[in-house]
Formats: structure tokens, C-alpha cells, sequence
């Protein structure tokens, strides 16, 4: 890894137009968690056909369970005071009527020294910022979506000291750019406005939740008196530094050309009037984006290593799943051009398999390597058995003599 890192260092990528704007300098927020409630909702299913080929799975249920769950390890939310509304479940509590409906019901609830947390797992829009519901129709998209202005009206006489949105979603921070947030309103976005969310099924939620309900954890304080403290800043910058890290280890094909990698940004955004920075468009030559992403892989590791997110099993896995993935995609469409640019890859790509097969010796059992190997060398775009045992250091690599795959399907990306 250590060649990856000094690779990172020696070739910055110079991609992001703009930093993320300056927050105000708040560094944990008080309130009183008998006076606080959440409300989530949870779109996994769409009834309008213009969008039911875009379905979410049952991830976006675990999202919510994990940030409540983070907040009530921490005390500061009640286990009661919590609701969650999943679109499969009861379409009526999550269309745009049901949603208005919940959040002025718990508004009133919500006590002048409260906090209230909402919560929305699904899609987002792009054209027109906005979050589509259970009933939200493409070709109806004013009277079915839910905009930013929506939300705030919706809240209109909450007596809440703080209102925190949490927006998981893509595009998620457009939906609360270029707009005044009133004072004591935050929104945690997924990701910046030109952007896509990403749910992983070997995490079991998205990118986003798994690494806010982390750092909620991680950075948040156990309640010892009556009074909750939320350091919301340094729970976005963990959350924000860990999404970034493990999106940016796969790269994605479109249309035949080799783009860098998800680079997933969350976004805090609060009271000031902010308008989500964009990052520049993804370099399209084969040569620039494959070197950029060999030259980020080595720091987004060490990231990851630094935090010791790397000793949860579901963790690896999705590591070994992105850099399998990437390596098997170079192997079919790079071709370095140049003299400079072959050194760099060859330099780079020999790391990231010594990196693979680090990680493969990781797993704490001889049972999840076989099941490592063998699901991913039963499908077609990743290894061969043979290229794994090569990988793992030209040893015998133990594989069963039956297929076993521990999960139901392939590793899935999906966008919301």
C-alpha cells in the first residue's frame, strides 16, 4: 500500500473545482432527548410505472434502522420517541400526502428544547431537485415530488431548538442548495448535487449510512446528564472523509470508456445560504482516469485503515468486492500509451494486487475466504479461481469442491 500512498501524494488530481463550503463554527449542538423525535421514511417501492423499473431494495430500510439505532446507543434519542414508515409496508404513510402528514404529526410532539430528525432513504431528482416519494411520477413531477420549500412549510410553528434532515439520496444536496435554511436547521446530504448515492449489499445499506451511523457513534457522547450533545460537525467530517474513501475504490464503466471512481462527497449543509459545489467532469481519457484512480486508491486505504473500519467483515468484503472488480476492469480495457503512463500503472496495479491479496488473509476464517473466492469467481467479470490463487500468493488457494455462496446474489451497486 505504501506505494499506492506515495504515488497519491506525488500526483494530486486536482479534480474538485471547489472545496466544501466553510460551516459555521458550531461544534456540537445541545438539547434535551425527552423533548426530541424522528421520523423516517423509507422508499423502497414506487407504485408509478415511469419509476417502478428503478426500485430500492430493502437497503434503505436498514438505513434508517442503523442511524436510530446509532442515536439511541448514544442516548440521544429515546427508543420511543422514533418512527420509521417503509413504502412496501403501508404505500399511504410514504406519498407525498403521508409524508406531510408524519412529519406535521410528530412536529407537534417536539418540545422547544428538542431535536427533531428527519430521516429519507430513497430516490432523488436531478432535473429539478427534489425527493421522489412512494407516489412520485416522472411525468407529474410538480405535483407528486417534494421540494426543499415543501419541508420547510411543512415545519412551519415546529417549536424545535434544532431540525436535522437527513437526506440519503442522489443529487441529495441539491435538494437544500441555494435556499436559506432558517437558523437552527442542518441537513446531512448523501452526496454533492451532480452526484449519485450508492447502496452496496455486502454493507447492507448505503455508503452514506453505514459510515454516518459509525461516526454518530464514533464521535457522538453518552448522555451522562440530562442534556444531549450532538458535535454534528465532527460527525459529517468522519462520515464525509469515510464515504469518499471506500466509493472512490471502484471505477465504473459508461458506454465503453473507463470513468474514475464513484467519489460519493457527502455535504453538510446549515443556516447560511450554500449552494452544493460541483466537482469537475470525470477525466474521459483511458490514460488519466485509471492513472487518477490508481494514484487516490493507496490514500483512500489508508483512510479506511487509519479508522480501523477495516476489522468489520462486511468492510472487507466490499473492499475486496470494488478493487477485484477494478482490477479485473484494467486488465480488459487499459492499454497504457505511453512510456510514463505504463510505469505509473504497472507500478500501481502490481500494489493494488499485493493490496487484494493483504485483505484476502485478513478475513478471520478459512470459511469466509473459501466464500470469498468462490463468489467472486463464479461470476464472469471477476477472476478466474486460478488468476485468486495467483493473487493470493501462487499458494493453493483452498476452494471447496461444491459451489458455496454465502449470499443470495452478486455484489449490487445501486443508485438512488
Amino acid at each position: 500500500m505504501g506505494n499506492l500512498i506515495q504515488l497519491h501524494n506525488s500526483f494530486l488530481s486536482g479534480n474538485l473545482i471547489s472545496n466544501e463550503l466553510q460551516l459555521d463554527q458550531d461544534p456540537e449542538l445541545s438539547y434535551d432527548p425527552k423533548e426530541s423525535y424522528m421520523v423516517a421514511f423509507c422508499i423502497n417501492q414506487q407504485v408509478s410505472h415511469s419509476v417502478r423499473k428503478c426500485q430500492l431494495d430493502n437497503s434503505v430500510i436498514n438505513d434508517a434502522h442503523k442511524i436510530i439505532a446509532s442515536l439511541e446507543n448514544i442516548s440521544v434519542l429515546p427508543e420511543e420517541n422514533s418512527r420509521i414508515y417503509v413504502a412496501s409496508a403501508n404505500p399511504s404513510d410514504c406519498t407525498r400526502e403521508g409524508m406531510e402528514r408524519k412529519i406535521r404529526r410528530m412536529a407537534s410532539n417536539v418540545g422547544k428544547s428538542g431535536a427533531y430528525f428527519i430521516h429519507f432513504s430513497g430516490h432523488g431528482t436531478g432535473d429539478e431537485f427534489a425527493l421522489a416519494p412512494s407516489d412520485y411520477d416522472g411525468d407529474r413531477h410538480q405535483d407528486t415530488c417534494i421540494t426543499a420549500n415543501m419541508l420547510q412549510e411543512w415545519l412551519e410553528g415546529c417549536n424545535a431548538k434544532y431540525v436535522i434532515f437527513i437526506v440519503d439520496c442522489c443529487f441529495a444536496a441539491g435538494v437544500v442548495e441555494d435556499r436559506y435554511l432558517p437558523i437552527g436547521y442542518y441537513a446531512f446530504a448523501s452526496c454533492m448535487a451532480n452526484e449519485v448515492s450508492s447502496s452496496v449489499d455486502t454493507l447492507g445499506c448505503s455508503i452514506f449510512s453505514y459510515f454516518l451511523s459509525y461516526s454518530i457513534e464514533k464521535c457522538g457522547t453518552p448522555l451522562l446528564q440530562s442534556t444531549a450533545t450532538f458535535p454534528i460537525s465532527a460527525i459529517h467530517e468522519k462520515c464525509r472523509e469515510l464515504t469518499i474513501a471506500l466509493s472512490s475504490l471502484l471505477i465504473v464503466i459508461e458506454e465503453g470508456s473507463l470513468k474514475r471512481g464513484i467519489q460519493q462527497q457527502p455535504m453538510l449543509m446549515q443556516g447560511i445560504k450554500q449552494k452544493s459545489p460541483f466537482i469537475a467532469p470525470p477525466d474521459t481519457t483511458l490514460d488519466k482516469a485509471t492513472t487518477t484512480y490508481l494514484q487516490e486508491c493507496g490514500s483512500a486505504l489508508q483512510t479506511l485503515q487509519e479508522e480501523n473500519v477495516l476489522d468489520q467483515y462486511e468492510v472487507i468484503v466490499t473492499v475486496l468486492n470494488f478493487m477485484m472488480r477494478t482490477v479485473c476492469t484494467l486488465q480488459v480495457f487499459y492499454n497504457p500509451t505511453t512510456a510514463a503512463t505504463r510505469q505509473v500503472y504497472t507500478a500501481a496495479y502490481s500494489q493494488v494486487k499485493h493490496t487484494i491479496r493483504q485483505y484476502l488473509q485478513r478475513l478471520p476464517e478459512i470459511d469466509n475466504k473459501w466464500a470469498i473466492s468462490c463468489y467472486l469467481s463464479t461470476l464472469p467479470s471477476y477472476m478466474s479461481q486460478g488468476e485468486l490463487r495467483l493473487l493470493y500468493g501462487g499458494e493453493r488457494f483452498p476452494l471447496p469442491a461444491r459451489r458455496w455462496i454465502p449470499f443470495h446474489s452478486a455484489p449490487q451497486m445501486a443508485s438512488k
